[in-house]
Formats: structure tokens, sequence, C-alpha cells
């Protein structure tokens, strides 16, 4: 999948990977402008919940309009069909606005969706370990036709992104406590940037 991105692409994905490891507690703060460099969205939003009942226990919203999102999540449950579909399949999935017409059954998302003037909208995210919680990132008004690179970054990227997100606020990882690559696997990440494999 890293074939399909460009050298700077591969290295700012690279840096991402490595900011969610070594700095999560700051990714918050550079990860919109980073992720806008990748991904060509307007919008973002991530959230995590209970997969069994679609309960969510907390979501931030970087730049989707808040109305959609009270919508979306009412009284702490999802109400998104391209996010339960993703649990089904746990891979990216994209809705375009020409799909709109096609689905029969109304449903608030939907509605909200035209209601906000959102063309289109991505979903990927992360079951954990025991398949009970999900971590799920959402994209909107991408200036791009979706692609097989937009689904690759998504996939690269998306573990992760959870990983980042999930730990606790007051984990800091410093010099002392942190694992750092050695030389050998610098190379490695330097030719995975290249798109190397071995």
């Amino acid at each position: 999948q890293m074939d399909l991105l460009n050298k700077n692409e591969k290295l700012l994905l690279m840096e991402l990977i490595s900011q969610c490891h070594f700095d999560a507690c700051n990714v918050l703060k550079s990860l919109p402008e980073k992720l806008s460099q990748l991904l060509p969205y307007e919008m973002f939003a991530y959230g995590h919940g209970r997969v069994q009942d679609f309960y969510v226990f907390n979501y931030v919203n970087f730049s989707f309009p808040q109305n959609f999102l009270n919508r979306v999540v009412n009284k702490k449950v999802l109400h998104c069909g391209l996010v339960k579909n993703w649990m089904q399949i746990l891979k990216p999935l994209y809705f375009c606005s020409e799909t709109y017409s096609k689905h029969n059954k109304q449903s608030k998302w939907i509605d909200s969706l035209r209601e906000n003037e959102i063309k289109n909208i991505a979903c990927h995210g992360m079951v954990d370990g025991t398949g009970t919680h999900a971590s799920t990132f959402s994209f909107a008004q991408f200036f791009e036709s979706w692609d097989d690179r937009i689904e690759a970054i998504l996939t690269i990227l998306t573990p992760h992104l959870h990983y980042a997100l999930i730990q606790p606020p007051n984990v800091q990882v410093t010099d002392e406590n942190s694992q750092h690559f050695s030389d050998r696997e610098h190379e490695v990440w330097q030719w995975m940037a290249q798109g190397k494999s071995n």
C-alpha cells in the first residue's frame, strides 16, 4: 500500500505514526494539520465507543457542523449507518451524495448529511483486542475523488491514531521511559518511507 504514496506523503505518514507512539499526548494538537496534508478533507471527527450497543464514550469534533454530530450521536448512542456498516467489514468506507438518492431507507444521519450539504463522508476505525470497544475516524468533504491512495492512508494510519487517542491523558512519554528506535529499526523505517519492503 505504501507504493501508492509519493515520497513526501510517506515521510509525513512515518512522522505522524512516530508521533502517535512517542508523543501521544500532543498528537491532537498537530493532528488536523498533518492529516490535511495527507488527506484532502474539510471535516474530521473521532469517536470511541462500545461495539455491542453503539454507546459512545466520547468524541472529539475537529470540524464537522455540531448539529450534524448531535443527530448522529444522540443521547450517547451512535446513529450512523456508515459506521455501523464499517463495524461489520472493518475496512475504510466511503459514502457520497450520488448514493443518497439510492438509499431507500430514511435515516437521521443521511438527512443530516443533506441538511449540512455534506457531499461525501468516509470512516475507518479500529476495534480493540477484546472486540468490545472501537475507535472510529470520520472525514467529510473530500476535495479529491475517493481512490486507492486515500484508502491506503486510512488503512495504514488508523491503528496508530487509535493507539494515540486511547492513551490516558496524564501519560507522558519521556526520554527516560520511551523506547528509541535502534539504528536498524530507523533504517527499516526509512526504507518503508521510500516504498521498499523486505
